[in-house]
Parts: C-alpha cells; sequence; structure tokens
C-alpha cells in the first residue's frame, strides 16, 4: 500500500518514472489488486504509452471486472489506439455500471431517509444522517463516473460518425 500511495503522490507531481518503479513494485507484493495495475496504466498513459497502458488496464478489469474506471481507461485507451469496436464495448459496459451504481444509491438513500424517519433515538437518527451523507456522496461519485463514460462514448461515436443517442 504504501509502494501505490507514494506511486500517486510521485504521478500528482509528474515524477512518473519514480511513480512507475513505486506501482511495479506495488503489484510484485499484492499482484491482484486491480487498483495497482489500473494505477500504472494511469502513469504509462500520462506517459504517452498507450499501448503498455491498455495492458495494465486490461488486466485490472480481468481482475476486477466491475471496476467501473479501469473499463473507462480500457475504453479511452482502445480508442486512442483505433479499435473502436473494443473502446464501445468497454465504455458501453462502465456506462451500464455506473447507472447501476446510480441507482442502487438512490434506493440507499431512499431507504436511510424512510428509516430516519422512523428512528427513536437521537442515536439512531445520527445513524441515518450518517447513512444519508454516504449514500449522497456515493450518489455523486457514481454520477460523475456516468458523465465521464458517456463523455467517453459521445466522442467515440462522434469519432466514428455515429449520431449520439437521444
Amino acid at each position: 500500500e504504501a509502494h501505490n500511495n507514494l506511486g500517486n503522490l510521485l504521478k500528482d507531481r509528474k515524477k512518473y518514472d519514480e511513480a512507475i518503479r513505486h506501482f511495479e513494485a506495488s503489484i510484485k507484493v499484492l499482484p491482484d489488486n486491480p487498483s495497482y495495475h489500473n494505477n500504472l496504466g494511469s502513469v504509462h498513459a500520462m506517459k504517452g504509452n498507450v499501448n503498455k497502458a491498455a495492458v495494465y488496464f486490461a488486466k485490472a478489469v480481468s481482475l476486477k471486472p466491475t471496476y467501473v474506471d479501469a473499463r473507462q481507461n480500457l475504453g479511452a485507451a482502445y480508442m486512442q489506439q483505433g479499435r473502436f469496436d473494443a473502446a464501445e464495448k468497454e465504455l458501453g459496459e462502465a456506462v451500464k455500471m455506473a447507472m447501476g451504481g446510480m441507482a442502487y444509491e438512490e434506493q440507499r438513500l431512499a431507504a436511510a431517509q424512510a428509516a430516519l424517519a422512523t428512528a427513536k433515538t437521537p442515536e439512531e437518527q445520527n445513524v441515518f444522517r450518517d447513512e444519508i451523507s454516504a449514500a449522497q456522496q456515493a450518489r455523486k461519485t457514481a454520477a460523475q463516473k456516468y458523465q465521464r463514460g458517456m463523455g467517453l462514448l459521445q466522442s467515440l461515436r462522434a469519432r466514428r460518425g455515429v449520431p449520439p443517442a437521444p
């Protein structure tokens, strides 16, 4: 985890080669952590090496097929490679997952609001207020992922000359 955190810090400071070394070290310790592969792919993408980036994004997706960020990154990499069918598949899946995430968080929010209305003690009320806050934040995050995915998908379709969906 320390290597991954340091890699992210170095990536943010645009010290890409150092970040790569730390992400690679984190993968050696925990090779099945999809975030580490996604992070390494992101640095390679930032360096302009989309082919290497795509390999790491694909590995992240294979480790965790529901990893929306990795699917979006893989779709964007495929788009840069000119692999439009593969890009559309990944981006379409990412958008569906993000929509599912938004729907789930809406249900979670509604349930927490209903529970708050019937809470009897201040402690219960605080628990449900915290749940409402968490659901609102998660819904916002899911909406941002949806917007990013839709933006990438629309960009891809524009490049392919496909009219935008209604």
